[in-house]
This record gives C-alpha cells, structure tokens and sequence, in this order.
C-alpha cells in the first residue's frame, strides 16, 4: 500500500469521526483565504513597474482599510480587526472550558495546568491585540517590538518545553490542519 493512500485514508477517518470542528476551521478561514486571493488578483493584474512596486495600490488599500481602526469612513472598515478579536476567544474558552470539564484526580494535573497556562497566555495575545500593548509601547516607552515578540516567542517555547510529552499523546490532528 503507497504511503500517501495510508495518509489520505487517515486523514480521511479524522475528517469523518470530527466533521464539526473541521467546518467550523473552514468557515473561519474561507473568508481570509479568499481576501488573500482577491488582493494577489488584484496586484497581478495590474501589474508590477520596473522598479518593482505595484502601479495600482487597491488591493493594499482594501486590505489596509480592513485592518484600521473601526469606526472610520468605511463600513467595512477595521472589519478583520474586529473579527480576528471576536475569533480571539474561541480557543481562550475551549481551554478554560476543558479544563474545568477535567476531574481533579492526579493523573489529569498536567494536562489541567497546561490548559490553564495555556488560556492564560491566549489571554495575553488578545489584551495585546485589543490594547495595542505592543505598539503603545514601542511608541510611549520606546519599548523595541522585537523584545515583545520575543517574550511572547519564549513563553510559547518554555510552555511547549515543559509539555512537549503531553502535547505529543495528544490528538493534534486539527492542530495541524
């Protein structure tokens, strides 16, 4: 048997014992997917100079006027902004909500903490995203973007470091799709 034919019916059995997670990743992702294609259509068919910038900027204005602040001139403007904040919180309280699911025996601390910990740096993120902390304070305290990033970057590692076992027994398929 070919190994992608094993892979393809894997995949195929997750796709059918899961259905409802999966088309909620897709309905999610669809509107993005096709944003992004309508910009790159965009930019090709007008076109690039010789100097390599884009002639037409209306597929970076559409994209630049969905992620500006809400309330603007536009209806749709701040449009993902507003969304990818609202999205912000699916998974926030998938993890707190498993967690309590959870019996409190031993065996199940881990994978409670993680959850927990988890939640909690998921919480950040979005405090980031809402607040712009990043940018107020790269602006007001000339805090380096990069040194955010990177304590986001680490605390990310260290939690996966101290997990990893766990993560790995765990049914991650989704994850990855």
């Amino acid at each position: 048997m070919p190994l992608s034919f094993s892979i393809r019916h894997y995949v195929s059995q997750i796709l059918k014992a899961h259905k409802v997670p999966f088309l909620l990743n897709l309905l999610a992702n669809v509107p993005f997917v096709g944003l992004s294609q309508k910009i790159k259509a965009s930019t090709l068919i007008t076109g690039y100079s010789a100097g390599r910038t884009l002639r037409s900027q209306v597929g970076i204005q559409l994209l630049h006027a969905l992620i500006e602040e809400p309330y603007n001139k536009h209806v749709y403007a701040g449009l993902l902004t507003e969304v990818s904040e609202i999205l912000w919180c699916f998974p926030i309280a998938i993890c707190f909500f498993s967690r309590n699911l959870l019996p409190h025996q031993s065996q199940y601390r881990p994978m409670r903490r993680y959850l927990l910990w988890l939640g909690v740096f998921l919480i950040m993120l979005l405090m980031d995203d809402v607040f712009r902390l990043t940018l107020l304070l790269h602006n007001y305290a000339d805090w380096p973007k990069a040194l955010s990033y990177i304590l986001y970057g680490s605390f990310a590692g260290l939690m996966t470091h101290r997990h990893w076992r766990m993560i790995l027994q765990t049914h991650f398929t989704f994850l990855l799709l």
